[in-house]
């Protein structure tokens, strides 16, 4: 027998602990925070003292943290670990893993990035591990005895409903994480794989993502662009500038005449204004980010459940972020949040996604007669074909979006699909309810089958007599 097939897939859900939960769970993730700071701390003198010249092991992943700095290690300089979850340190050793790998490999690809700073309470990600959760009924969740069944805001009925239908399914472990004073929940659950269909299997569609619309199809569908941080921009603006004028207000020693920073270490003092003026920015910047996961969601959704295969350009995005006119658009629209949904959701729905060459010529590749122009500007929103034979004059992302759909059927048929690109929704239908389809380079449809007015005529003359 072959090994099962499963799939692995995260749940996220709101949390509403009581105050006495609150205040457990508080303590866990301080606990996860002193276990990275630790670690990091260990990590920091090993090196130093490699470049002593001492040969000393330098722990620099999770298992050799987990080995390195075993229970005995965690009782001497914790010696509370029993009143906490064990999976304190298990977070905290794993995201100084995970800081470690990320540091090493943006080293080697040439990135200038920073060696791993030490954390503190309120500028960190809060997170503890419990790997032992149960699901009580769809709305407590068990993690620890010492707190009793934690209450959701939100209904587990999905996941309920899952683990009680699917016999391959359950839960690797969950994670708590703080963010903007809430508390959430994230499941790890290893499932079967999802027998879902694209309502077009043989459909292909091709996507071009752009900063005035986010996407624009082949089928000269355009999906708006709903811009949130720009909407909020004005409310974020006034809300840093009310909390500066505070700071200085509160810290007045801290600036020089001139109204600059007084270099060195100094302490700052926050007041239950500023605080307030804090909380409002972070929910402000709590809500742009759901609005763009959520029309992000809603595209990836749609497409992996309309088409069967879907053609996509790959997108380097840290590259164009450079370019400081456009990067706060570039990271407003989350052309990488898109990407990344397209290559899973299309594995659940059954679709294949196929990803263009990164200098593939779809903006400059006439979709008509093939014609690559050697320039095009980002200002000319219209493409115009060069080839006088040809004169094509379209909508430069939907010209765009057609090559990235040919390319793709290409590249489906060379596998041994039978696909066909999914023509517009203004030519879907002719009048005997099928699909109409050119036919040939000259884009003439097919003939109807319809009467001829002389058989008409024939018919009237007929039924009069």
């Amino acid at each position: 027998m072959g090994e099962r097939q499963v799939i692995k897939q995260a749940y996220r859900f709101a949390l509403a602990p009581s105050p006495d939960q609150e205040e457990f769970l508080s303590a866990c993730a301080g606990a996860s925070r002193f276990y990275f700071n630790q670690a990091l701390a260990v990590v920091k003198e090993r090196l130093d003292q490699r470049v002593a010249g001492a040969e000393v092991s330098v722990p620099w992943s999770y298992k050799e943290l987990c080995s390195e700095l075993d229970h005995r290690w965690r009782a001497d300089v914790a010696p509370w670990q029993p009143e906490v979850a064990c999976g304190a340190y298990q977070a905290g050793f794993e995201a100084l893993g995970k800081a470690l790998q990320n540091f090493t490999q943006a080293r080697r690809q040439g990135r200038r990035v920073g060696f791993p700073r030490f954390r503190k309470r309120g500028r960190c990600t809060e997170s503890v591990i419990f790997q032992r959760p149960r699901l009580l009924d769809v709305r407590h969740i068990a993690l620890d005895n010492r707190i009793g069944p934690v209450r959701s805001k939100e209904r587990l009925t999905k996941l309920h409903r899952l683990l009680r239908d699917d016999e391959n399914a359950r839960i690797l472990r969950s994670t708590i994480s703080r963010s903007n004073g809430k508390w959430f929940i994230s499941f790890a659950v290893e499932r079967s794989p999802k027998l879902r269909s694209a309502r077009r299997p043989a459909a292909v569609v091709g996507v071009d993502v752009g900063l005035t619309r986010l996407a624009t199809l082949s089928t000269a569908e355009a999906f708006a662009n709903s811009r949130p941080l720009q909407e909020a921009s004005r409310k974020l603006r006034r809300l840093q500038q009310q909390l500066d004028r505070q700071r200085r207000a509160g810290n007045p020693d801290n600036y020089s005449p001139d109204g600059k920073v007084k270099p060195g270490r100094k302490e700052w003092r926050t007041s239950g204004r500023m605080a307030r003026t804090q909380e409002r920015a972070r929910r402000l910047h709590e809500r742009v980010a759901n609005l763009r996961g959520d029309q992000a969601h809603k595209l990836t959704t749609g497409l992996t459940r309309e088409f069967g295969v879907i053609g996509v350009e790959t997108v380097a995005v840290s590259n164009m972020l450079k370019n400081r006119r456009l990067a706060r658009q570039i990271s407003d629209v989350g052309w990488g949040t898109v990407l990344q949904q397209l290559a899973y959701k299309t594995g659940w729905a059954g679709s294949t996604l196929v990803a263009a060459d990164r200098y593939y010529p779809s903006s400059k590749t006439c979709s008509f007669c093939g014609l690559v122009k050697a320039k095009l500007g980002l200002s000319e929103r219209v493409f115009t074909c060069d080839n006088a034979a040809c004169g094509l004059v379209l909508d430069r992302d939907l010209n765009a979006a057609a090559n990235l759909a040919r390319m793709a059927e290409q590249h489906a048929q060379s596998e041994g699909l039978d696909c066909h690109v999914a023509a517009a929704g203004a030519e879907t239908l002719n009048a005997r309810r099928g699909q109409v389809r050119p036919l040939n380079r000259e884009r003439r449809s097919p003939v109807k089958r319809e009467a001829f007015p002389e058989a008409t005529q024939r018919r009237e003359a007929l039924a009069i007599a």
